[in-house]
């Protein structure tokens, strides 16, 4: 019984993922917190509460071994409710974010709603 309330209670507080991808070596920052990208490296971040969240594309220069400049490229506001975000960061560093879509349960080939596999008794 404690259990099938422990299962329950983790199905029931799913926090949303957030993928990241970035055809290009940026640093990425989203509310702070940075997260470099590796040419199509893709990173999931499940940490993210819902609400709104800033992401912010630099673009960071290594050249001397003194110092290091960032320079901000893109920045962009987004929202988590809850589905699943992927945000991704084209070559200039344009910022796209988009929601996963709704996975409906699927029985032989066909698409269902919660009450339309259901059978009504008459």
């Amino acid at each position: 019984m404690l259990s099938t309330l422990i299962t329950m209670a983790v199905f029931a507080d799913h926090r949303p993922i957030v993928t990241l991808k970035s055809a290009r070596q940026y640093e990425i920052v989203i509310d702070g917190k940075s997260y470099f990208s590796h040419n199509g490296n893709i990173i999931n971040i499940a940490d993210l509460s819902r609400g709104k969240h800033v992401v912010k594309v630099y673009e960071v220069d290594n050249r001397t071994i003194f110092r290091t400049t960032r320079k901000l490229v893109s920045s962009t506001v987004f929202s988590i409710n809850k589905k699943d975000v992927s945000i991704v960061v084209d070559i200039r560093g344009n910022v796209k974010v988009t929601e996963a879509k709704n996975k409906k349960y699927r029985k032989n080939g066909r698409n269902y709603n919660w009450d339309d596999h259901r059978k009504h008794r008459h």
